[in-house]
């Protein structure tokens, strides 16, 4: 199971496992997740934020308050996802 951990009032995501939808390096549940998880990394470390862990399968990073918006937004596209793959990501707020 991925989980994915939101903590808005830290300003801090981070991002670990894996979803167990298919083998590794063939499961579109995973891919969606990395896809969003880095983009908003690469996004967060361009506008001040960092990267504090990036291992395989795992990823935590801080971000400013210029992406407070993006954090709610890739928050409501996670828990879609969550939704559509119950048992396979687990998207926590804090």
């Amino acid at each position: 199971m991925v989980k994915v951990t939101l903590d808005l009032s830290r300003r801090m995501l981070s991002a670990q496992g894996h979803a167990g939808f298919d083998v590794k390096g063939r499961d579109i549940v995973c891919a969606a997740i990395s896809v969003l998880v880095q983009y908003f990394a690469n996004m967060a470390v361009g506008m001040e934020g960092k990267i504090i862990d990036r291992k395989e399968g795992k990823l935590k990073v801080v971000y400013t308050e210029k992406l407070d918006y993006c954090a709610e937004v890739l928050l409501d596209v996670l828990k879609d996802i969550e939704q559509q793959y119950p048992g396979k990501v687990e998207v926590k707020v804090r």
